[in-house]
């Protein structure tokens, strides 16, 4: 069966990059627009100016995509109202003219001085185009030209259970499931029939019938039970067979861990964690650390004074909490108070909950723009916690979780993180079923983490903390 690499597909799906490549040429087609209304090109002297005209703009396209990226608006399989959207443009329409502006008027003179309905007509042009080319990516993705048509094999309950794991609109974007084929040795399941394939002809024929490019192998018995001839002809035929498990991973960016058996994990490539990708992964978080601590202290000293003008001189900034780390060791976690100091006074430890009581004014603030959480910059350097990784939960949690959830105590394996793919990818949980659901996130975020996947995640954490996403 082919199996796709370790990279993480759901960062570099091809739509994804023909966005980002896009938006990469409209912004740069904008800010040379923008010199040339300025300084029109017969009055460019020098190749010099020419050049540097032509790297300024290349360098605003690349600032621009990694905006739109930190703003979520390239989350192609997530859902968000038009609301949403409309703010995000605007936001993002901001920061463009100002970075724009401060570029134009690098090359302004006394004479050609910068004018700023000049910037305003780059940008008219290149948010008009940004729209017009985001509307047709939107539209070819969901074209039956560019849908992948799969057929899985199986009906019973492992084929129940991957139809359960894409039962979110967003994760079937681009593709169509026509229909699970029964095999013999399926328990039974609970699809409804006119969802199955009985055909006579060879699974060749019927996917070469329904224009199937993927077999997915979702079969409760493969013993004896899987037409391996019948899968080979498939091979040869260009048509890709994968489990079910490495198609939800690569889909939707979560492990499932309801279809996952240990020998998956074992034949699996991923996990790197050699000792330079440690330090690597390492050096990274000491030097980000540190310049976000540099660039965040004014606004920490800000969060700190108001935490003490609303709890008054007595009142404690911060507190300290015992979390798990690395190799299930413990750690005292650093934090903005954001509850009343007696909020567990009777030493019961609890989740917080939707409209807590114990969250303060100012706490309720720091929560949903994510600020409580700016001191943890003070455990990534100290070791104990990296700026992107799983969350790191109490140990009151972790013994209870670890015994009801498989494959929870793995999570352990990397320091915990400020921010993750979890954190990113699913709203707060505060029950064992949103723990096990983010636990299929931060499984794939160890089997897939690279610097590059690291950075991605923290442009989309910008988005968090502009429009409180998924906080409690």
């Amino acid at each position: 069966m082919t199996e796709p690499n370790a990279a993480p597909r759901s960062l570099i799906w091809s739509p994804l990059r023909w966005l980002g490549v896009g938006e990469v040429l409209v912004f740069t087609v904008a800010a040379q627009l923008a010199f040339s209304l300025h300084a029109p090109v017969d009055t460019i002297a020098t190749v010099d100016t020419a050049l540097w005209h032509l790297a300024a703009s290349l360098a605003f396209g690349f600032f621009m995509a990694a905006t739109l990226h930190a703003l979520g608006m390239h989350a192609v399989r997530t859902r968000q109202s038009a609301l949403q959207a409309f703010f995000k443009y605007v936001t993002s329409a901001g920061v463009a003219f100002g970075v724009l502006w401060i570029i134009v008027a690098m090359s302004a003179t006394e004479t050609e001085p910068v004018i700023t309905s000049q910037v305003g007509a780059g940008l008219a042009f290149g948010y008009g185009m940004l729209f017009v080319w985001r509307l047709f990516v939107h539209l070819l993705i969901d074209s039956a030209t560019m849908r992948r048509n799969v057929v899985v094999l199986g009906a019973g309950e492992g084929a129940k259970a991957f139809n359960d794991a894409l039962r979110r609109r967003s994760d079937r974007r681009g593709l169509a499931i026509v229909g699970f084929v029964p095999m013999a040795g399926d328990r039974s399941g609970e699809l409804e029939p006119g969802r199955l394939l009985h055909s006579r002809t060879t699974l060749a024929n019927l996917c070469a019938r329904l224009r199937v490019g993927e077999i997915v192998i979702a079969s409760d018995d493969r013993r004896g039970h899987l037409p391996v001839k019948d899968l080979l002809e498939c091979r040869f035929h260009g048509i890709e067979v994968t489990q079910a498990a490495t198609f939800v991973e690569r889909e939707c960016g979560r492990i499932p861990v309801e279809l996952v058996e240990p020998s998956w994990w074992l034949y699996r490539s991923g996990f790197a964690g050699g000792g330079v990708r440690r330090a690597v992964k390492r050096a990274f978080d000491i030097v980000a650390g540190t310049l976000i601590l540099v660039i965040a202290a004014p606004l920490m000293l800000a969060c700190a004074l108001a935490i003490r003008i609303e709890g008054g001189t007595g009142c404690s900034m911060v507190f300290r909490q015992v979390r798990v780390g690395r190799n299930g060791r413990e750690f005292r976690l650093v934090k903005f108070r954001s509850m009343r100091e007696d909020a567990e006074s009777d030493g019961i430890a609890r989740w917080a909950t939707r409209n807590d009581d114990r969250v303060t004014r100012v706490g309720q603030f720091l929560r949903k723009t994510r600020l409580d959480e700016l001191p943890q910059l003070l455990n990534v350097l100290r070791g104990d916690m990296s700026l992107v990784g799983p969350r790191p939960e109490r140990p009151e949690f972790v013994g209870d979780l670890a015994r009801k959830i498989p494959y929870y105590a793995q999570r352990h394996v990397m320091r915990p993180g400020i921010t993750g793919w979890a954190q990113m990818s699913y709203p707060y949980g505060a029950s064992t079923r949103d723990a096990l659901e983010k636990l299929k996130y931060d499984l794939y975020y160890i089997k897939n983490h690279s610097i590059a996947f690291d950075i991605a995640i923290l442009l989309r954490t910008v988005e968090v903390v502009l429009f409180g996403k998924g906080a409690r």
